[in-house]
């Protein structure tokens, strides 16, 4: 498995070294949390110990000192911001041992060959240097060398002299592009005397071309892998489409200067050589669909008829993420579904340009596929061109309904729920949004400006002291989704809320996922405590529970519907009915209760 411990250094900036470790700590095998030479009054909460300002250079002499025993260790500096979830980072970790030297990619300042924007393939590459913001050192390495340089207090070269080192031993070095960090534009020390210690030492031992003969530095991302039996140059994504007679040159226009293969399989009568002389690869009419499908990373059908609808089909049911744009019928198809585009030219550029450049968004889109597009759509599309189709509303049914009831809240703090949601890594949900009691002008006005059709508002009748129960009650009612979960327009869930709660769900008989929640309260402190406290969910028991917890199979809350007649207890009341059904715990913090 590697045993791998996370060091975070601190200095003089305690609120988000404290927030890293309170992310990591459980997660990894060891969290230490080092404070180095702060402010009296800015050192962190959660420091596990204390030196002088050792930098960079002697947090690493420490951690060889003490914790060279590990299989690798993670030095996070105390600005870093975590992109993904702490699992993640530690999966990456154990995939690529045995290591010398392993880094995330990075969004913000860093060197061109570190950033985000040169790892939209989500592949681990092997490099021959990494910057050190955010660097593991694997246990091996650090018993080979000991300690750093003397001299380089700072830190600058030491990074690179680590990874030269990690290459002379012919261990590889990893730039991870399936897990980012954000480095904010700040420098928090003297750079020119970092510059100068550097040339100083480095020259000292190995002469004035020690960046060409040492470091072999270059700061291009091309230059900065090492290709060791492993090829250079990624995979070129494959777009593919295919050809019904009167949508091939939006097909050509939307594609064209991407960094990707094209191939159309004819059915229509567009003219090959036009096609050839665009650089497109042509498949006759007669090929078998499978050989598209098999060549294929994403699909791009601007138009959708008679004369491919059929590929089409096959297409999305194997799994292939596609973007579809249905212009003619943007006024009525505004439907995303799992990666699917109905609507505009430009939206359907922009799906294309994200699929190209996230692997993991086409992933996710691909395994939420196995549930197929519904027939519903085809048969739209069919009705649609014949003039039949009135109605888009009941089409298409989303993965999850996301019941938020409101009443008087500032639009700012009901836009902080919107917000949660569309970061969701699984975007195939709706959210209802219901005012208890009333119509309220200004919720209406904040979804419609949104623009979002997944996003609905909705008012419904309460009585005095009713807490959103009235709203619940309603929304469960109208919910079309396969699961529902409860977010208050005053809470806060992650991003990772519903690809994790939907995960554990999906080929398990439970009736109901239930994940941590950070409580900051009210609660009933006699039978829980004083918060902020985590409730665990279990037991599901009034009190010990929040629905901000829950995600419940529709069939099921449907058929228990919620209580409106206890007021305010009314959560704890209606999902204790749950207890004794089929759960599945999902034992981690996935949202706060504000």
């Amino acid at each position: 498995m590697g045993k791998i411990a996370v060091v975070i250094l601190n200095h003089n900036k305690p609120e988000n070294a404290d927030k890293l470790f309170t992310q990591l700590n459980g997660v990894f095998d060891r969290v230490e949390l080092w404070d180095s030479g702060s402010d009296s009054n800015k050192i962190p909460w959660f420091m596990t110990q204390s030196f002088g300002n050792i930098y960079w250079t002697g947090c690493w002499n420490e951690i060889m000192r003490t914790m060279s025993d590990y299989d690798a260790v993670w030095m996070i500096g105390c600005d870093i911001t975590l992109n993904s979830i702490p699992e993640e980072y530690l999966m990456c970790l154990r995939e690529q041992l045995p290591f010398g030297c392993w880094s995330p990619c990075v969004e913000g300042r860093a060197h061109p060959f570190m950033l985000a924007e040169n790892y939209w393939h989500g592949n681990p590459r092997s490099v021959k240097n990494i910057e050190g913001m955010a660097m593991a050192v694997s246990g091996e390495l650090m018993r080979h060398v000991g300690k750093l340089m003397d001299g380089s207090t700072i830190g600058f070269g030491q990074d690179y002299w680590l990874c030269n080192q990690a290459r002379s031993l012919e261990m590889k070095n990893v730039i991870d592009g399936r897990v980012k960090i954000h480095h904010p534009p700040e420098i928090g020390y003297d750079e020119k005397k970092a510059h100068d210690e550097m040339e100083k030492i480095f020259t000292e031992k190995y002469g004035s071309q020690f960046r060409q003969e040492v470091f072999e530095y270059d700061q291009r991302y091309e230059q900065n892998l090492l290709v060791k039996g492993e090829k250079m140059e990624e995979k070129e994504l494959v777009v593919v489409t295919v050809d019904n007679g009167w949508g091939i040159d939006e097909f050509i226009e939307y594609t064209d200067g991407l960094p990707v293969k094209r191939i159309v399989l004819q059915k229509g009568p567009s003219s090959m050589v036009h096609l050839a002389s665009q650089g497109i690869t042509v498949l006759p009419y007669g090929t078998n669909i499978s050989e598209l499908i098999e060549a294929a990373d994403i699909a791009l059908f601007t138009k959708v008829g008679p004369a491919n609808i059929e590929e089409y089909k096959d297409i999305l049911d194997a799994g292939i993420p596609t973007v579809v744009n249905v212009g003619h019928a943007k006024d009525l198809i505004k439907h995303e579904v799992d990666g699917l585009v109905y609507g505009s030219a430009d939206w359907a550029k922009k799906w294309l340009n994200d699929l190209i450049k996230d692997k993991g968004l086409r992933d996710s889109i691909s395994k939420a596929r196995s549930k197929k597009v519904p027939e519903s759509f085809i048969q739209a599309v069919k009705e649609f061109e014949t003039g039949e189709l009135e109605d888009f509303d009941d089409i298409f049914k989303p993965l999850v309904s996301v019941v938020t009831p409101t009443y008087g809240r500032d639009v700012k703090i009901i836009k902080r729920s919107i917000d949660c949601m569309r970061l969701q890594t699984n975007k195939d949900w709706e959210q209802l949004i219901c005012s208890n009691g009333k119509y309220e002008a200004h919720v209406d006005e904040l979804v419609k400006s949104i623009g979002d059709e997944r996003i609905r508002y909705h008012h419904c009748p309460a009585k005095e002291g009713d807490f959103g129960n009235f709203a619940r009650a309603e929304m469960i009612r109208k919910a079309r989704g396969e699961y529902i979960m409860f977010l208050d327009d005053d809470n806060i869930v992650l991003p990772e809320f519903i690809s994790m709660m939907t995960g554990v769900l999906e080929g398990s008989p439970a009736d109901f996922a239930v994940c941590r929640v950070m409580h900051f309260g009210p609660l009933n402190e006699k039978e829980v405590g004083s918060p902020p406290i985590i409730l665990t969910g279990n037991p599901v028991k009034l009190y010990h529970i929040d629905p901000l917890q829950f995600l419940v199979r529709a069939s099921v809350m449907k058929s228990i519907g919620w209580d409106t007649d206890v007021g305010y207890v009314s959560d704890g009341v209606t999902l204790e009915k749950l207890n004794g059904r089929p759960m599945v715990e999902v034992p981690m913090v996935l949202g706060i209760h504000v």
